[in-house]
């Protein structure tokens, strides 16, 4: 899996390309880490380039979510594939998580 950070002014952008396995999870888990630790508030998760996302991976985002919202940020995702949103609705995050057609309109929506 490759992870690319964009900053869109205020807002962090985590590009996810590829497949996001078990051997990816430390690596996913490092970046959304720094992230948080910097104290950054707005975070969107872009999975366009996303193929595939395991339950490490999901874990992974599962946690910078609930750190990122104890901090008083937001997690938002954008550009999920059908097979990324039958996982998160089959776990039932679904509900829980604020997805986004394209990234420009999960970076506006921090503007709201």
């Amino acid at each position: 899996m490759v992870i690319n950070l964009i900053k869109k002014s205020e807002v962090s952008v985590l590009e996810l390309v590829g497949r996001c396995e078990i051997q990816d999870f430390d690596l996913l888990s490092q970046h959304l880490n720094e992230i948080i630790d910097r104290g950054e508030k707005k975070l969107v998760l872009d999975f366009a380039g996303l193929n595939f996302i395991n339950s490490a991976g999901l874990r992974a985002v599962i946690v910078a979510v609930q750190k990122m919202k104890n901090s008083g940020g937001k997690v938002v995702f954008c550009n999920l594939n059908e097979t990324v949103e039958k996982l998160f609705g089959i776990t039932g995050y679904s509900d829980l998580l604020e997805s986004f057609r394209t990234t420009e309109e999960a970076v506006e929506s921090f503007d709201n």
